[in-house]
Formats: C-alpha cells, structure tokens, sequence
C-alpha cells in the first residue's frame, strides 16, 4: 500500500513542478518582495501566521500586503511602534484592510506577540531561530511547550509547523534537521491525505488527526528522495484545484494571469489576455506585455480585456501585411482613444478572428509606462503561455522580438540571423512551428517593414 502511495506522490510532485496544477501560487506570494534575509521580512511572515485560523489564505496575505504598503498602517509590522501605539489604533490599522477579522480579538493576538517577540529577543524574531540552533524541534520546544502562552496560535501544532515552512519558502533561515518539518495538516492536506488513501475519510472526525497524517507521511516517505514538507505545496494546491490534475481552462489562466498582474503589474490596471481565432488559427502573434495605452487596463472597463485596444500603430502595421481590414484601420487611425467604445473593440477582434489569427502577449502584467521587464518577470508567465498556447493550437507561432523569442525558445535568438526561418518549439508531446520577427511598433517601429516582409513570407508557407 505505501509504494503505491508513494507512486502517486511522486506522479503529483512531478506534475506540480511542471506547473500543471492548474494554480501555481500560494497565498502567501502576495507578499513585499523584502530582503530575505531581513527581520522586517521575518516578521511579515510571523505576525499574520497567528492570525491564519478559520478564513480564505489568500485574503489573509492579500490583507498583510495591503497593510503593510499603506504608510498609514505598515507601523503594526515594526515591533516597536505597535508597543508605542495604542490598542485602538492597532485596530484600525489591522481590520482597514481585512488583516484582522476579529477585531478585538486578533489585535490582542497581533500585540501579545510583539510584546513577546520585544521581551524575549529585543523585537528581532531572528534571535529565537539563532539562540534554538536553528534545530526545528527545538524551536517548536521553546513555542509549544516552554513559553506556549506567549505565542497565541502560532504555538498550534499545525500552524507552528506550517509557519516554519513558511519561514523555509520565503526567508533565507536554513534548518539544521528540515526532515523535522511535517506537511502542515490543514483542510486540503487532510482532504488530499484521503484522496491518496493516506486516511479514510471516517478518520477526518479523530481528535489527533493531524498528528496521525504527520506520523503517516513520515513513514511513507522514510527513506526515499522526499522529505514531508517537500510534498506540502503540490498536495495543498491539487485539494484546492479540485483534484483536477494537469487539465487547464481558459478562466483557470484568466484567474493565474489576475494574481500575476498583483505581483508584477501595476496595482491601478487591469491584466489584458489573448483574444482572436481562440480555436486553431493559421497564426497566433505573441508579443511583450501590456502598459496603461491599452484602454481594457482600465480598472472601470467592462468590455473585452484583449491586447492593443485603445492603440493605433499594431492595427496600421497589421494592415500592410495583410492581417487586418484596411477600412476598419482607417477608422481606427481616425479615431480618439474615447472612441473606443465597448462594442467597436469587439468588432476589432472579429476581424482578427475573421483573419484566422490570434493574439496575445508573453506576459499579461499591465505596467504604467513601456519600461523594458526583466527576463525573470516573463518566465513566470511562460509555463502559462505554453497552456495558453495548447488551448488555443495555433498553426504557426509568430514571436517578436529577441527577447521573447529568447526565453520561449529557451535560448539565444536574434531574429536578424533567424528570419523566416522554422523553429521547433515542443510542449509536451506536441510540436508547435515558430518563428522570430522584429519587433515592429514603440522602439522597433523602424524595424516594421521587415516584419512586415517576414509575415507575408510566414502567412504564405
């Protein structure tokens, strides 16, 4: 029974590091991007653990992130000023953006651990991992049985645990004994924990549950390549999904492209997707990522959220190669950007489904000006792309630019030395024809009649 269990533990870490959950991101990758190695950032990831009982995650760290870049609230994550403030303001700070739910209750929890983190290790919570050897049962010691009424929550047997890990994921702590870290036994590891055969579901109404699923994990994975805190992310992630495995929707990349545009776009603008022929077109037309010119970025914009609406230089550069309307360009390069009502975009689109193409960007973070993004931005959003790319089954792949070309094709492209030539890009078990074009509007405009060439060439073949 155990290495049939640990057959499919294994098949799902494999599937989750090939990013085909279906919802790669946990709750709390919405965080400040702090120096790791920072107190401020261990405190991020310490003060709101205590608070994580009984609601949705990703709207407790949705909270934690918002308060704490708000000037007027970040104070409660400096140890210091909570300790100077009083009970009401600390309050107000922590329920402003929903950080606490339990207004009275929480901010007790929220002071009671920063008087503790000021009284045990003068506010630096670092101190607590250094003085405990950075021994994981030791720690937990000193939390759970030690001083457990100083740490409300936190000194929980699935939450301590849990925020060790957390610890693990998003600062630079090193454990001397990480075997130590259980998965953290919440709703959906209890839930994947009976999927997997790992417990019946009769077992879910036993007191110590979460201690037998600990205890469980070890002895499946004892010996093998896998630690138990290894498997924690890939089984909260496939409960949360449904237990749906690698099969990906087009809303599925919709709601992935939306926290996307939290952690790298601009938080006043909207993420914009691929719109055209969404079912096998003769072309599909891949360029960088969207800024503020595109009016569907608009937080107040109810009509199709597709890419360049608003704009005139790609529907003017379409047109010449023989991909767009020339009368409805006309009107496009004639009109203002409040022209642009909800219906005419559809009717722009239609037109690009009506000329069997698609067309989408790498990244779907909307930016407030046309800043270069750097390459590690883009390749977050590649393993989407690719599932981007399987539902819509373009038949020839149009990639603009150096840089795009480069990190989909996973290497060094320049389109001078690669135009109108064929590159095999291969996803799974499927092969996809692409080629590299000079990028032809904003910097590249002067680059536009080439690309112009390059596509006819391309369409004809």
């Amino acid at each position: 029974m155990n290495n049939e269990i640990f057959d499919k533990l294994d098949k799902l870490y494999c599937i989750w590091k090939e990013k085909k959950l279906g919802g790669e991101f946990m709750p709390e990758d919405y965080n400040p991007n702090l120096s790791k190695s920072s107190n401020e950032n261990y405190l991020y990831f310490t003060l709101p653990m205590a608070l994580n009982y009984q609601r949705n995650s990703y709207k407790l760290w949705e909270g934690a992130k918002n308060t704490f870049e708000d000037n007027t609230t970040n104070f409660v994550f400096n140890i210091n000023e909570v300790i100077d403030s009083s009970v009401s303001e600390v309050k107000k700070a922590l329920t402003k953006y929903k950080l606490a739910l339990q207004e009275n209750k929480q901010t007790e929890i929220w002071m009671k651990l920063c008087f503790t983190i000021k009284n045990y290790f003068d506010g630096d919570i670092r101190l607590l991992f250094k003085n405990c050897d950075y021994d994981v049962n030791k720690i937990r010691n000193f939390i759970q049985v030690e001083h457990k009424k100083d740490f409300p929550y936190l000194s929980g047997n699935k939450i301590c645990n849990y925020w060790l890990y957390v610890l693990y994921q998003y600062t630079d702590i090193k454990f001397c004994n990480l075997d130590a870290l259980t998965v953290a036994p919440d709703t959906h590891i209890l839930q994947a924990s009976v999927k997997l055969g790992i417990i019946n579901k009769e077992d879910l109404t036993k007191n110590d549950i979460q201690k037998i699923v600990a205890e469980r994990f070890f002895d499946i994975l004892k010996g093998s390549k896998y630690r138990p805190i290894d498997l924690h992310t890939p089984l909260w992630l496939w409960s949360r999904n449904g237990f749906k495995g690698d099969t990906m929707t087009k809303e599925k990349l919709i709601k992935e492209y939306d926290i996307l545009q939290e952690k790298f776009g601009s938080k006043e603008r909207n993420s914009v997707y691929g719109g055209g022929k969404e079912k096998n077109p003769e072309l599909c037309l891949v360029f960088i990522n969207p800024t503020a010119r595109n009016i569907a970025t608009d937080k107040n914009w109810t009509g199709v959220r597709y890419q360049w609406l608003g704009t005139k230089q790609i529907w003017q550069f379409l047109t010449k190669a023989g991909l767009f309307s020339e009368e409805l360009n006309n009107k496009i390069q004639n009109m203002k950007v409040y022209d642009w009502t909800t219906d005419f975009c559809e009717e722009v689109f239609r037109e690009v489904a009506n000329n069997n193409i698609y067309i989408t960007n790498l990244a779907k973070c909307t930016q407030d000006d046309a800043r270069q993004l750097p390459d590690s931005v883009f390749k977050e959003y590649k393993n989407l792309f690719f599932e981007e790319v399987k539902l819509v089954n373009p038949r020839k792949i149009v990639l603009f630019g150096n840089q795009i070309s480069s990190i989909i094709l996973d290497r060094k492209i320049s389109v001078s030395e690669q135009r109108k030539k064929i590159i095999n890009l291969k996803i799974d078990d499927r092969d996809f024809d692409c080629f590299a074009v000079y990028y032809p509007v904003g910097n590249g405009f002067f680059n536009a009649p080439k690309a112009i060439e390059d596509l006819k060439y391309i369409k004809e073949i």
